[in-house]
């Protein structure tokens, strides 16, 4: 994984209009600027986010920018919201600190229909850490964290399931945690939060992706406006595509995944958008 060149950098780019830029992060990118400027070339995993900013910064011509306004775990894919200017960096990190933006993920969990009954639920629960890793905590002290689940299918040929998540709050691994110690379905390759060997319990029939953990940030949306018109409040929706390994994996499986998961796309309002173009915003799907 390269971004020292502009078309490596364009090449996970899902979404552009005139303020935003929304990646569709590949597993294993640390999503954190922190190259200083007289860094070595050489490449390391920590750096690779500062090439990517950079490859961007050229090949579109941004002068000042672009910012990141949130993080994804290292092992997470999916929608990652870059703001191309100052002003809405400031805007989008309101709206992240409001929390009026909605955050969906998919994850395939451990786990099968029985493991979750009535289908949907919410998990609240306060979450402490300790050299990094997250854990229930009972202390009055500690950062409460909400998240919202929807079981979307199981598979009939191993004890997995398709789960959606909303993420309300966002603590570090805070989906990880409320899988794994609230639901006792933790995400597939997530041996940071499970003890159990994962392949052990699926068995020997299903090739599971390698140094993967099975969680996809799908859908943002968030409060945009248009320049002109009699309305010009909207909310912006942009859907991730699942990357190929997942959806192998549910292929394997036997878990159908909605078309719209897999193909991703735009969204004005809670409708979705036909063609790649978005006039109200100078928007364009790549």
């Amino acid at each position: 994984m390269s971004f020292r060149s502009s078309s490596g950098a364009l090449r996970h780019v899902a979404y552009i209009d005139r303020g935003v830029i929304l990646l569709n992060k590949p597993a294993g990118l640390v999503c954190q600027a922190q190259l200083p400027r007289n860094a070595s070339p050489e490449s390391t995993d920590e750096n690779q986010f500062d090439y990517l900013l950079q490859g961007l910064k050229n090949s579109l011509n941004i002068p000042d920018g672009p910012f990141p306004v949130h993080r994804l775990d290292k092992c997470t894919t999916g929608s990652l919201l870059l703001a191309r200017s100052p002003a809405m960096a400031r805007d989008l990190s309101r709206q992240f600190s409001q929390r009026t933006i909605d955050k969906y993920y998919l994850a395939i969990v451990r786990g099968g229909k029985a493991s979750f009954p009535g289908g949907e639920g919410t998990v609240e629960a306060a979450l402490q850490y300790n050299d990094g890793r997250g854990s229930l905590c009972s202390s009055t002290k500690a950062s409460n964290s909400v998240t919202s689940w929807k079981l979307l299918a199981s598979s009939p040929v191993a004890p997995l399931s398709l789960i959606q998540l909303k993420l309300h709050t966002g603590l570090k691994h805070q989906l990880r945690i409320h899988m794994a110690q609230c639901l006792r379905a933790p995400i597939l390759g997530d041996a940071l939060y499970s003890s159990t060997d994962s392949s052990k319990s699926i068995g020997k029939s299903i090739s599971l992706p390698k140094d993967r953990v099975l969680l996809h940030s799908s859908f943002l949306e968030f409060d945009r406006f248009r320049k002109s018109g009699p309305s010009k409040h909207l909310r912006l929706g942009l859907r991730s595509p699942l990357p190929n390994d997942f959806m192998k994996l549910c292929s394997d499986l036997s878990i159908r995944i909605d078309p719209e998961y897999a193909r991703g796309g735009i969204y004005v309002d809670g409708r979705r958008i036909d063609g790649p173009l978005l006039t109200d915003l100078d928007g364009r799907w790549l």
